[in-house]
């Protein structure tokens, strides 16, 4: 029998100070029609996964509540390294965002009308030029194994 002082956890310790098993990297898609647009960005980054849903569009009111609690702790989830949200609407798009960017997680937002969401700031409406599409890039193949899964210890 293993003794418990033997048993050793191999996960990783968030910035927010919860743990995780998983280290996933996610395309968040903030309404459906966003999906083919979370889908691609996770065909073309390796190591990404995109998370379709049917919800979004259409929606009000409390229900429409109940879906941007429900993505936004998809992306706080402790499993989640890392977030990039896509959306048609980039006040939704923000919105989902910023409440994963408490965990302290490397997130970026993104809508598909040219709107552009930077991964630390409250926002804008200017479109991606280059070199911000490359930084980015950058910093996400990075910042899961350096700020968004430290080992426990």
């Amino acid at each position: 029998m293993i003794k418990p002082e033997k048993l050793k956890f191999t996960g990783y310790r968030r910035p927010d100070g919860r743990f995780g098993i998983r280290n996933h990297v996610i395309i968040l898609p903030v309404d459906d029609i966003s999906n083919a647009a979370a889908e691609g960005v996770a065909h073309l980054v390796k190591g990404t996964m995109a998370l379709p849903h049917p919800y979004g569009r259409l929606q009000f009111g409390e229900d429409l509540d109940l879906t941007f609690r429900t993505l936004a702790g998809i992306g706080r989830n402790p499993h989640i390294a890392a977030a990039v949200v896509i959306g048609i609407e980039p006040k939704w798009t923000e919105r989902i965002a910023k409440e994963i960017r408490k965990t302290g997680k490397p997130v970026a937002g993104f809508g598909i009308e040219r709107h552009w969401v930077t991964p630390r700031s409250g926002g804008g409406v200017n479109p991606p030029t280059h070199h911000q599409r490359r930084s980015l890039e950058v910093e996400f193949r990075k910042r899961p194994k350096e700020a968004g899964a430290k080992p426990p210890g």
